[in-house]
């Protein structure tokens, strides 16, 4: 047992618990960011970001509008029309109004319009039939939001990855130095490096079995009972491929500061 103990696992409890509790918290976010932007992309692809902008005019402006929608009806590559809350539309125009206070009545109405990706729209046709009804009414294809939404998952996912490869550069750099008297006390009775490298390399791969093990079921429950939120079909084949790349991102940071480390050792 002792031999165990001290072949795989030879510095204090503490820095391994700090090791699989830091880990956990990243492996989460990192599985949020990564599960929300996959879902951003399914809808992108399924549907068009089509908004309809329709002017308030005072005369007949219900009558017009529904002839609108019955011009839009008839088409087949729309889904559907919802009509945007005038808080969100003011969001929308967030960048032109700044800080202007604009009375509602002049807003127009927005409405979010669902596509079909196979069937394209012809927004010049549309747009000759729909001025005739409304002059200034406007459907066209919006990408500023879509673009958006990428930039800030790819900003999420540099960031991320950026503070986990130091937290965990740095826990393994302080691993190390803690564990000088083993390296040495290995090495005087005849142990090579290799199989040193190899021992520690066994540890984390054993921490990180069990880091991803707690993290499956923690993160079912929060995305189950507190977000309600339904994870994609292929979570599973996410799930592996993180925990791969995960592991030999860890264990070459390991073996690459090791190395460094028992060399440095061997100058002194």
């Amino acid at each position: 047992m002792n031999f165990l103990k001290i072949k795989f696992f030879p510095n204090k409890i503490e820095s391994y618990l700090y090791f699989c509790i830091s880990n956990i918290i990243f492996i989460i976010i990192l599985l949020g960011i990564i599960e929300q932007g996959l879902e951003e992309k399914n809808k992108n692809e399924n549907t068009s970001e089509v908004m309809l902008f329709i002017p308030k005019i005072y005369n007949d402006f219900e009558e017009k509008r529904d002839l609108i929608f019955n011009q839009l009806s008839a088409n087949s590559s729309i889904i559907s029309v919802n009509k945007l809350e005038n808080k969100e539309v003011k969001k929308l125009l967030f960048d032109i109004l700044k800080n202007i206070n604009v009375s509602d009545d002049i807003i127009p109405e927005v409405y979010d319009v669902k596509v079909e990706h196979s069937k394209p729209l012809n927004f010049n046709i549309i747009n000759e039939k729909i001025t005739k009804i409304i002059d200034g009414a406007l459907i066209d294809k919006i990408s500023n939001k879509k673009s958006k939404n990428f930039i800030s998952f790819i900003s999420s996912f540099v960031i991320l990855i950026i503070i986990i490869l130091l937290n965990n550069f740095f826990l393994l750099k302080n691993y190390l130095v803690k564990i000088k008297h083993y390296i040495n006390l290995s090495r005087y009775f005849g142990v090579n490096d290799f199989i040193i490298l190899r021992n520690l390399n066994i540890s984390f791969f054993i921490l990180l079995f069990l880091v991803f093990s707690i993290c499956y079921p923690i993160f079912i429950t929060l995305t189950d009972y507190y977000f309600n939120y339904v994870l994609l079909n292929d979570f599973i084949t996410i799930y592996l491929l993180i925990y791969f790349f995960y592991n030999c991102i860890i264990l070459m940071i390991l073996s690459i500061q090791c190395k460094i480390y028992m060399k440095n050792l061997n100058v002194l």
